[in-house]
């Protein structure tokens, strides 16, 4: 990141902005840039989707139409590599598309917490929602509260 060290009181990566690196090893190198810029003690939270619940209700297709815009992406889980595989569709009314492959790694609470800690970080409370409910298998999201260790 193009900051100095210890540049901020706060960073977040919010709404699954995390684990779209080819390499595993650059999400780990993601967490200690964001270690690296905060003060001692700086607060940082982490959003990403529920893996359990997402492998438990995995759903292979979603197709929506919205004021005329048409989305559609397709999912597999690629087990050999251990991620989650999709492409994504967009048809504008003018008929224009546009289409992209992505592959996310789906980390589960324990992975993402030692990753986390692995970056100089201590991880605080855990919510499972945007209403600050608790982390359950269940839960959509699985949100981080971090701390920089001082």
């Amino acid at each position: 990141l193009p900051f100095d060290d210890k540049s901020f009181n706060a960073a977040y990566m919010m709404y699954t902005s995390f684990g779209y690196f080819e390499d595993p090893a650059d999400d780990e190198k993601a967490l200690k840039e964001v270690s690296r810029i905060l003060v001692p003690g700086g607060l940082f939270v982490l959003d990403i989707g529920n893996y359990q619940r997402m492998m438990r209700d995995f759903n292979t297709k979603i197709s929506i139409v919205i004021e005329g815009i048409g989305l559609r992406e397709r999912y597999k889980f690629d087990s050999q590599r251990a991620v989650v595989c999709g492409v994504r569709e967009i048809k504008l009314p003018d008929g224009r598309k546009t289409r992209h492959s992505f592959s996310v790694q789906p980390y589960g609470k324990s992975d993402i917490e030692q990753k986390i800690n692995a970056a100089m970080m201590n991880v605080g409370k855990v919510y499972g929602d945007y209403k600050g409910s608790a982390h359950t298998p269940s839960s959509q999201r699985l949100i981080l509260v971090s701390r920089k260790k001082e």
